[in-house]
């Protein structure tokens, strides 16, 4: 039961760290484009 739980927070804990970390990559990659590009440029979308 304790492992059992244990397993899920630290999977839940992961997810939660990996969607942190590809909103940051997302807003550090639109910040460049905007350095680069200019600023009327629209924002940097991974679906593109």
């Amino acid at each position: 039961m304790l492992k059992g739980l244990r397993f899920w927070f630290g999977s839940e804990w992961l997810g939660s760290l990996s969607l942190f970390h590809s909103l940051i990559f997302e807003s550090i990659l639109s910040g460049l484009r905007t350095l680069l590009i200019g600023h009327d440029s629209p924002p940097f979308s991974l679906n593109q």
